[in-house]
């Protein structure tokens, strides 16, 4: 990722400069997520913010609003990592707006779950099964739409495997009916030749 992120900063490609610093960040979340030594979790941690920011300063320039959210997202859930819970509603409900005006349903996902969980954090119950229906809805929903695409290429693929079995067979019976022919022309000729 580093790599990649010199390669994009030296073509001016911002889009992925935007991408690698918040892939980046994600490595450094997770990680910190593993370690056990409290001083290497923490610089581990702030480096992952560190990038996130970053990204984040890129797509607002750019505007673009689903790196911003998934950016967002990603910030949300390392200050509830770091039980800094006040700063993970602001930026998972960031998340959460953005996602909702873009329509984008797979960021909705996650800035649900989060924000379940911090209500159960903050002990407020009903606020986390409100919106951990709300995850669940668009889960279900995003699962339903998937497996109707499913559906839907299923029955393409068996409706062309249909349609080139009929060909091939109308082919088969084509050749067939060709040899026929050719086989009683032959046989025909043969004949007048015997008759001459």
């Amino acid at each position: 990722q580093f790599n990649s992120l010199k390669m994009m900063r030296l073509v001016g490609d911002c889009t992925n400069v935007a991408d690698s610093y918040n892939n980046i960040g994600v490595i450094y979340y997770a990680q910190a997520e593993t370690e056990k030594n409290h001083d290497a979790f923490t610089e581990k941690m702030n480096n992952a913010y560190e990038c996130y920011l970053n990204s984040l300063k890129l797509t607002t320039t750019i505007n673009d609003k689903a790196r911003m959210a998934s950016t967002y997202i990603n910030l949300g859930n390392l200050f509830k990592t770091q039980h800094k819970l006040n700063d993970a509603f602001n930026y998972l409900n960031k998340a959460k707006l953005l996602s909702q005006e873009i329509g984008y349903k797979e960021f909705l996902i996650s800035s649900y779950r989060g924000l379940a969980e911090l209500d159960s954090c903050n002990g407020d119950l009903k606020s986390a099964l409100i919106n951990y229906k709300l995850f669940v809805q668009y889960s279900d929903s995003v699962n339903n739409e998937e497996s109707r695409k499913k559906t839907i290429q299923n029955q393409m693929t068996y409706d062309f495997e249909k349609k080139e079995a009929i060909t091939k067979a109308e082919n088969i019976k084509e050749l067939e009916n060709q040899k026929l022919l050719a086989h009683e022309k032959e046989r025909k000729q043969t004949f007048i030749m015997l008759f001459i």
